[in-house]
């Protein structure tokens, strides 16, 4: 069976799209302060859901974005340097990870606990966190992977 999506809120371009493991859903962003979120089993309006990250009033987009092993969170690497973590049960930001000094182009889970996640950015450095001893206020990566000679744009576990 196939449908049409129509994105809405787009500036520029789509940039990235993610599908839940379940199938449900799909979540994509743009230059928006907003990723959005869209309800694939909800007829008509595929059930669209505005999902906001923006920290304040910037030019803001999210590059990459990625669904949790058990579809409870998202994961979003974003032009400001920033990794944001989603809560999809609160309905609400639960993390701003200030990662590097550029464009995060793109983000992952690395384990199906959700515990570990990496970043890669135009820094062309590939950034490994562990959320168990991750603070906000300074965050600090448990590994790092450096050496690329241009940014990077995907990495996967």
């Amino acid at each position: 069976k196939t449908r049409t999506i129509e994105a809405r809120d787009v500036g520029w371009s789509v940039l990235d799209v993610a599908v839940s493991r379940a199938g449900d859903a799909l979540v994509y962003s743009s230059w928006n302060e907003n990723l959005h979120l869209v309800r694939l089993g909800t007829p008509g309006d595929c059930g669209h859901v505005p999902l906001p990250l923006a920290p304040d009033d910037i030019q803001f987009c999210i590059f990459s974005v990625a669904f949790s092993a058990d579809d409870k969170e998202l994961l979003g690497g974003a032009n400001d340097g920033c990794i944001y973590i989603y809560d999809r049960g609160s309905d609400q930001r639960t993390n701003q990870i200030l990662a590097h000094r550029a464009d995060v182009n793109t983000v992952c889970f690395v384990d199906d606990n959700t515990n570990v996640l990496a970043s890669g950015a135009d820094d062309g450095i590939v950034k490994v966190w562990d959320r168990r001893s991750l603070r906000e206020s300074d965050p600090q990566p448990v590994g790092q992977f450096c050496g690329h000679s241009v940014g990077l744009v995907y990495i996967t576990s």
